[in-house]
């Protein structure tokens, strides 16, 4: 991901019979994100404001969300089972790049 810049985050649970539960934001607290699809279908104006970036799928669910990084730095996006299980996987949140004039 990159600071300043939107990016659309498409989470798919393929879990065949639990109900998962992600979380999105850094080891001390969920980020903010707005949700924007479910289901492969938009969600209505009204519903896309923006909220803690934790969301609960069951099996064959979808949810698009956006999310625009203010600072770099390590991220992560946690997934839980009902049964505890828990993975976690990092994502780098990079500066905005310069662009160098000659």
């Amino acid at each position: 991901l990159t600071v300043g810049e939107s990016h659309r985050i498409r989470i798919v649970s393929i879990h065949a019979d639990e109900i998962l539960t992600f979380r999105f934001g850094t080891e001390a607290q969920a980020v903010r994100w707005r949700p924007i699809a479910r289901d492969g279908a938009d969600l209505p104006v009204a519903l896309r404001g923006a909220k803690p970036a934790v969301a609960r799928l069951g099996p064959g669910e979808t949810a698009d969300f956006t999310y625009v990084p203010t600072q770099p730095g390590r991220m992560m996006m946690e997934v839980w089972t009902e049964s505890g299980q828990r993975v976690v996987l990092p994502v780098e949140v990079r500066g905005r790049s310069v662009a160098m004039k000659h």
